[in-house]
């Protein structure tokens, strides 16, 4: 009888054990999803500064080759970024 009884804790023990593993599990996947999902916008948000960059750079470009300031041939659009 002693053994069963300590095979009885040992299960409900492991029950537990697996449930807060579960549990546990569950909140890692919710916290990858939501770190793909900043790792995304960071991406968008880094292509839109290099598109920035490109459009500024050929602007600067244009200036010193001409000597004039002439943004009406570039597509500048220019975007916020926040870091929180």
């Amino acid at each position: 009888m002693a053994k069963a009884r300590d095979l009885e804790r040992e299960l409900r023990a492991l029950t537990i054990e697996k449930a807060r593993a579960e549990a546990g599990l569950e909140d890692l996947q919710v916290r990858v999803s939501r770190q793909e999902e900043n790792i995304s916008r960071l991406r968008g948000d880094n292509a839109n500064l290099n598109h920035d960059l490109d459009q500024l750079i050929t602007v600067i470009s244009t200036a010193r080759t001409t000597g004039k300031w002439d943004v009406s041939v570039v597509n500048l659009d220019l975007h916020l970024v926040l870091f929180i």
